[in-house]
């Protein structure tokens, strides 16, 4: 079964804060497309006074797809300096080839780079988004379309992005460019601000919970309406400010897109004829004629309750008349919940809007679209970038600081640990019960006839000098040697080199370590210390 009529048989809302409610929406088929327009470089028209060729090219993005669908009713949105529908299936080649023939004409007339692209809903729903749906009634004559779930944000993002524009731009020459530009028209001056100030918004609220956005968007709509007052009283157009403009420079955006692939003469025609129509058309609403097909009395006041001046496309957006301090009293208010992480803004101030038409017929089935003169939601757009990049850098510095703070304590864990392991064994061997120490025994081995090395405190066994150590020396003349030892033996004497015995006169070299000298030797058994006490009182005189 087609879903081409999926559209139309949605119901209609008939409150704006119903966009609040996710059961107002209906999920767009997975075998829908949206489609794409938006022009780059916006920043250099609107610097050069251009911006009213913007809305111009924007606007008819959407006068050339609504025509080349003829009646099978799709929704739209208009974004300024550019547009989205969503198609079914078998709209996608006539959508493209009317896409590729708006881009021709803003090149041809306005010297713009119209980028346009299509995208299949199916890889949106991949993503893990959605295309969701409502439809809102502004009027009795106008039902506007309302967008959530993300995905015309996501599509946005794709079209732009240069990761993935390509795949999904449509690139000239894979179609035949066509379209028809019937019902585009631009011949109204723009308006003055009845109250001061036209004020172009646009909100997003944060946050994952689609509960907790429908309570932030429900908040907006609310304090709007606190500040600015009811929809009539914060509406920039009303009849008393609506002039019809006889300037080729106003006329010059209908005539480059309805006639700006014909010659100069034919442009010209088309000009003066537009004229003629513009002063008829003010003759007739001057003195409220009723033909029979149109009541012209009634048709500024149709045009008032028919022009897009709110709408939703996963972010809030509204045109706004009023006073310099119902807009700093707002805005204040969005700078508090900005700060709470709760929303971003933009926000952009001019005196006056645009306004540029669609008219299928002047009974009734005619809208217009709204923006602020002189950037309107484009430039609030930018400053509602700014402050997403904003919000972005202080959750990153948030973040980075949460790190710092994980890894100090973490660092600081890791050193107390080490510490303890440390300690671990010093407190083991604190508790364990000291070792008596004992002094250590020098045994060489020697002969009978040769006195045995007594050991003497202070001097290890080996015989090497201990560190630090005095060095003694000691001469001692005609010792006798009582066992008279054979010239092949030795005498082993403590503490120095073992020294042979042929002679009766020996010189021994005694080195006494330093603790000895100066500290009280430890403690011995009786019978060692005795031994030492006769060994130097025999072999060392005087010392």
């Amino acid at each position: 079964m087609s879903s081409a009529g999926f559209y139309a048989s949605l119901p209609v809302i008939t409150d704006f804060r119903d966009v609040t409610r996710q059961e107002s929406f209906a999920r767009l088929p997975s075998d829908w497309h949206v489609v794409m327009s938006d022009v780059r470089d916006s920043t250099i028209a609107i610097q050069s006074g251009r911006y009213k060729n913007v809305n111009t090219v924007g606007a008819a993005t959407i006068t050339a797809v609504l025509n080349a669908a003829g009646a099978v009713e799709i929704p739209f949105v208009f974004e300024g300096d550019g547009s989205m529908l969503c198609v079914p299936d078998a709209l996608l080649d006539v959508a493209r080839a009317a896409l590729l023939r708006t881009q021709e004409l803003a090149r041809r007339s306005f010297d713009l780079d119209l980028r346009v692209a299509t995208l299949p809903v199916k890889r949106i729903d991949e993503a893990g988004l959605s295309v969701r749906v409502a439809r809102y009634r502004v009027s009795e004559n106008y039902i506007q379309a309302l967008f959530a779930g993300g995905g015309m944000a996501y599509a946005d993002r794709t079209m732009k992005d240069p990761a993935t524009a390509d795949a999904c731009a449509v690139k000239p020459g894979s179609i035949a460019a066509k379209g028809s530009f019937d019902g585009l028209e631009c011949r109204w001056q723009d308006i003055p601000s009845p109250r001061g100030e036209t004020v172009s918004l646009m909100v997003r609220a944060l946050g994952r919970d689609p509960a907790r956005a429908a309570a932030v968007y429900d908040e907006v709509i609310a304090r709007v309406r606190e500040i600015y007052g009811g929809d009539d009283a914060c509406h920039p157009l009303t009849v008393a400010n609506l002039a019809m403009s006889l300037s080729s420079r106003q006329l010059g955006n209908e005539v480059g897109m309805r006639a700006g692939d014909r010659g100069f003469f034919s442009r010209w025609k088309y000009l003066m004829w537009i004229r003629g129509v513009t002063v008829l058309g003010w003759f007739l609403m001057k003195l409220g004629i009723r033909t029979e097909l149109t009541d012209w009395s009634r048709y500024k006041p149709t045009l008032v309750r028919n022009a897009d001046v709110r709408k939703f496309n996963d972010l809030y957006r509204q045109i706004l008349a009023g006073t310099p301090a119902q807009r700093q009293a707002l805005e204040a208010w969005l700078e508090q919940r900005f700060a709470r992480g709760e929303l971003v803004y933009g926000l952009h101030v001019t005196d006056r809007a645009h306004m540029t038409c669609l008219v299928f017929d002047y009974a009734g089935r005619h809208l217009h679209f709204i923006d602020g003169a002189d950037g309107g939601l484009f430039l609030a757009a930018k400053q509602f970038k700014a402050q997403e990049a904003k919000r972005a850098f202080n959750e990153y510095e948030a973040t980075a600081r949460a790190v710092d703070a994980n890894t100090a304590r973490l660092k600081a864990l890791r050193l107390a640990k080490e510490a303890a392991e440390a300690a671990a064994p010093a407190r083991h061997a604190a508790q364990r019960p000291a070792k008596a120490s004992r002094a250590p025994h020098y045994r060489p081995a020697c002969s009978s006839n040769v006195h045995p090395a007594p050991v003497v405190p202070g001097m290890v066994a080996t015989g090497a000098a201990p560190v630090p150590a005095v060095r003694a020396a000691v001469t001692a003349a005609a010792v006798p040697v009582e066992a008279r030892a054979p010239a092949d033996r030795a005498v082993a004497v403590p503490g120095a080199a073992v020294v042979a015995a042929p002679a009766v006169v020996v010189t021994v070299v005694v080195e006494v370590a330093a603790e000895a000298a100066v500290h009280k030797p430890p403690d011995v058994t009786g019978t060692a210390r005795r031994e030492s006490r006769r060994f130097f009182k025999s072999r060392l005189p005087g010392v």
